[in-house]
């Protein structure tokens, strides 16, 4: 009752698709769970919300999209599809928990969730392969578009975007990367990391503003070269700094680089972009400016997490099978481990968890540990047993 009042509220579409990801949530955690509290929480609950919007919200798109004798024929193939899913799903969900896992049923639940979600992301690739086409044909009809296509033949308004593009992917992944890494190795709070982020930020201010008064008469271009060039710099330092530093002083020289890379680039790189554009444009080539920028720092935020659990995780497998500590056996369970039942956590946490473990396992975890601390990484990922899972 209360998911279809929802639906009125926020939009029947809306509705229906907040159902699907609550439902494939649901079946994801029955597909990955390890306790009866995660199956209650997101099977029970979750997925049970989301198909109190799910139901309502077809239904009543079905009676919103089609009229007469074809509403009629929709509404029976819903009813026949869901008689035939009766009739088959206690068959199929025999023979897959007999013959494979019951966690398979759920998965393929979720498969064929994705395909849903999937047609829906194909619908948006089209939408934008057909909003390039109808701003192309608006512009030979000679009649008013939302961006002018012709805005792209500028060589440097295209150098330009890739250029807010790149500096921002840069800035992203370093704001997510160092952060991190400061709070959870060095186990900053949130003050001494903003400090020890600092001087990335001044230097970018300090640069951008003395580059905008002393530009004279450099070409924008070779301003823009002398900021990438010195973003790289910093960045390559970074990485090679950052495994081996245990304070944020270590940091001070990379960021004081890269910022001054930023500070150039951010000081000459709209004007470079714009500068070719009439003034009847500029207001869609800034909008196409600032979204570059706004993609590049969303890009730079997700690409660089997702590579650094990557790194984390291959890392902390590879120690995991070279160690001399481990029997083969307890190998195998960090590896099922890592893919079942990880979490990224600081020394500090980690010996708060060993209070709470029995003795044995605390002594043997103890042992381990200090084997791994001799590793030349300075980042840890440590996993902790399922309930289910010894070692």
């Amino acid at each position: 009752l209360i998911g279809s009042k929802v639906g009125d509220l926020i939009g029947r579409k809306r509705a229906y698709v907040l159902g699907l990801l609550g439902y494939a949530a649901g079946a994801l955690a029955m597909t990955l769970a390890q306790s009866v509290t995660a199956i209650v929480v997101f099977w029970a609950v979750i997925g049970g919300l989301g198909a109190s919007l799910l139901m309502p919200a077809m239904q009543s798109l079905i009676h919103g999209n089609f009229q007469g004798a074809a509403q009629k024929r929709v509404y029976a193939l819903v009813g026949a599809s869901a008689a035939v899913a009766a009739a088959i799903g206690p068959l199929l969900g025999g023979f897959i928990t007999t013959f494979l896992s019951w966690r398979v049923g759920f998965l393929l639940e979720l498969v064929i969730i994705a395909v849903a979600v999937a047609e829906l992301l194909i619908v948006g690739i089209v939408g934008l392969g057909s909003l390039a086409w109808w701003l192309l044909r608006r512009k030979r009809e000679d009649k008013p578009a939302l961006i002018d296509p012709d805005l792209f033949r500028s060589k440097m308004f295209r150098l330009g975007i890739s250029g807010q593009l790149l500096q921002n992917i840069a800035l992203g992944a370093a704001m997510i990367a160092l952060p991190i890494f400061l709070q959870m190795v060095l186990e900053y709070n949130a003050l001494e990391t903003g400090l020890s982020l600092a001087p990335l930020s001044l230097t970018m201010f300090g640069v951008a503003v003395l580059a905008g008064k002393k530009a004279g008469t450099r070409r924008p271009s070779t301003i823009i070269r002398a900021g990438f060039a010195l973003l790289a710099t910093g960045m390559v330092l970074l990485i090679a700094v950052v495994p081996r530093a245990d304070s944020g002083w270590y940091l001070f020289i990379p960021l004081l680089i890269a910022g001054a890379g930023l500070g150039l680039l951010v000081s000459q790189l709209n004007n470079y972009t714009l500068s070719p554009i009439s003034d009847e444009r500029v207001s869609e080539a800034a909008g196409v400016n600032s979204a570059g920028g706004s993609f590049g720092l969303s890009f730079g935020l997700a690409f660089a997490g997702a590579i650094m659990l990557a790194t984390l995780t291959i890392t902390f497998t590879d120690m995991a099978k070279s160690s001399v500590v481990l029997s083969p056996t307890e190998q195998q369970q960090v590896a099922d481990g890592l893919d079942e039942d990880a979490e990224v956590m600081s020394n500090t946490a980690l010996d708060e968890l060993l209070v709470a473990s029995p003795r044995t396992s605390r002594t043997r975890s103890s042992a381990s540990t200090r084997k791994l601390d001799r590793s030349r990484s300075k980042s840890r990922c440590w996993c902790r047993s399922s309930p289910h899972s010894s070692g």
